[in-house]
């Protein structure tokens, strides 16, 4: 009966110990990532130190991690990096060489500064112009304008007085060329 059981026990636990474990596959994930450095692959030595250090929280991952940043040049994630390394492991291995490359790095730069905007100008619809004016005054009885609109041809007016300018032009016409009937000689010069 005991061997039964041992068996069975061996049956079971047989794929248990065949999975790789998680030191293992993050193990690999260390080994790539060096080669990937080695062959000056920087970002997808990058993500093999990412996924060892997801599947382990080992702080030199991160410190691995800083340094393809800073290759890469991406100051401001390589001193995170760094400093997520120095919290995790401040008496480390590399936690010189971490302190070492953020002094290389400098300090964070200043954010740039706040610049006050004034508010913006709202201008009104002229809707709300118009209702917030005052009515305008009402014009002095004597300035009162006449809106209904004549054509001129169509004035009594306008033909009274192109009437009596054509009655008044006529008779000046005549006027002046009457002299010539009532001049006698010899005060006046016959023109044959």
């Amino acid at each position: 009966m005991t061997r039964w059981i041992t068996i069975c026990l061996l049956v079971l636990c047989a794929p248990l110990a065949a999975q790789p474990s998680a030191n293992d596959e993050a193990r690999r994930h260390f080994e790539r990532g060096k080669q990937l450095t080695s062959a000056k692959d920087f970002a997808h030595a990058y993500d093999e130190f990412a996924a060892g250090y997801d599947l382990t929280q080992l702080p030199p991952f991160l410190f691995n991690m800083a340094e393809c940043e800073r290759v890469l040049h991406d100051a401001p994630r390589a001193r995170e990096l760094y400093q997520r390394y120095l919290a995790a492991s401040p008496q480390g291995d590399l936690a010189n060489a971490a302190r070492s490359r953020l002094a290389e790095l400098g300090p964070p730069p200043a954010a740039p500064p706040v610049v006050e905007m004034p508010p913006p100008v709202v201008i009104p619809s002229p809707k709300v112009v118009a209702e917030q004016l005052p009515p305008p005054p009402s014009p002095p009885p004597f300035m009162v304008e006449h809106h209904t609109s004549t054509p001129l041809l169509r004035r009594t007016s306008f033909w009274i007085a192109a009437g009596a300018t054509l009655v008044a032009g006529s008779v000046a016409i005549y006027v002046v060329t009457r002299h010539g009937d009532t001049c006698k000689p010899p005060s006046c010069v016959a023109i044959p």
